[in-house]
């Protein structure tokens, strides 16, 4: 008797699971992965690879002289492509959704007209390589990004519109998200460490600062969008008042630290990630306005210095956990490998 449907596809989807998890497995690994006989690990490979998802490859020799062979997805299911936008340099990575290796690198030097430069850098990456056809696209923006996806005001880039990106995606048939630099930065990090539940991220750009905010384990986006705007926050300059990314640079570190100091003693954060020019100056300055208050019962805060690029790493990662997921559910119904939204 003929499995179930459900079922069937149910199995489809864990065993695509499983490869992108180990990268190649044996038929009788993948039957004690997933806790099915051996009979049904190879009814499901069979299936997928008449469809064209797996390929097979020579293994090594068991206990029984025999070879086994391993089972790989195939290199053509498709890429992810992340985008960091600013108005002096565009970046691009494109890479596999199977094995994370990359086919495409560009870097646009500016200045450029972010509008159609976006639209070329984007053109470029939705151009099928050696993986197949792009199915997500995530793009890095200096701006504030709400709930629904949509790019918010005050935003960084001059004469940007994103309405051609976004049917350019539509019409290549992939999936299309913007996200702000400073939230891909907490989101890579704190994929990374799992462990952390309440960290921010702070850069400092050509573009502004921004922060990310990770609380609870969740990414904070405040009530419209705008947590983590940090360089709009205002600052007494004399009788004026400014934004603090608009202050000089000495300036600007000690208003800097003092802005932070009052954000992690009041969110009670466990780590912070900063991404400065002058990092080591606004991280002696920030430990010293901690250390001064610190009561005793306090753990100290954890602090760490992260490299630039930070946020095109933070899209490809991203642009690579979203497309997987859309690779597991087409691998449910075993269409035509669709990019359906």
């Amino acid at each position: 008797m003929s499995q179930p449907q459900a079922l069937r596809q149910r199995n489809r989807r864990q065993v695509v699971q499983a490869l992108l998890d180990h990268g190649s497995l044996t038929r009788p690994a993948l039957a004690d992965e997933l806790g099915v006989s051996k009979v049904t690990a190879a009814a499901i490979v069979q299936e997928l690879q008449t469809s064209g998802w797996l390929t097979l490859g020579a293994g090594t020799a068991g206990r029984t002289g025999r070879t086994a062979q391993t089972v790989h997805l195939a290199s053509h299911l498709g890429a992810a492509l992340a985008i960091d936008l600013q108005n002096d340099q565009i970046t691009v990575h494109r890479q596999s959704v199977v094995s994370a290796d990359h086919d495409l690198q560009l870097v646009m030097p500016g200045p450029v007209a972010t509008a159609d430069g976006a639209l070329s850098a984007l053109r470029q990456g939705l151009t099928p390589g050696q993986f197949g056809a792009v199915r997500v696209v995530v793009i890095s923006v200096p701006a504030p990004v709400d709930h629904a996806g949509d790019i918010q005001p005050p935003n960084a880039l001059n004469a940007f519109d994103e309405r051609p990106l976004r049917r350019a995606v539509e019409e290549a048939g992939a999936a299309l998200r913007f996200e702000n630099d400073a939230n891909l930065v907490a989101l890579d990090y704190a994929s990374r460490t799992p462990w952390l539940q309440n960290l921010a991220t702070v850069i400092e750009r050509p573009s502004g600062i921004g922060m990310g905010l990770i609380l609870n384990g969740e990414l904070y986006r405040g009530r419209t969008g705008r947590a983590g705007e940090f360089g709009q926050i205002p600052v007494a300059s004399g009788r004026a008042v400014g934004r603090l990314e608009t202050l000089p640079p000495f300036r600007r570190i000690q208003a800097t630290a003092r802005a932070l100091a009052t954000l992690v003693v009041g969110l009670d954060l466990e780590h912070l990630v900063v991404n400065f020019e002058r990092g080591d100056l606004l991280v002696q300055a920030l430990r010293q306005l901690l250390e001064a208050t610190a009561d005793g019962d306090t753990p100290p805060l954890d602090v760490s210095q992260e490299p630039a690029g930070t946020p095109l790493l933070g899209a490809a990662h991203l642009s690579l956990h979203l497309a997987r997921q859309r690779l597991l559910t087409d691998a449910m119904t075993l269409g035509t490998l669709t990019h359906v939204a």
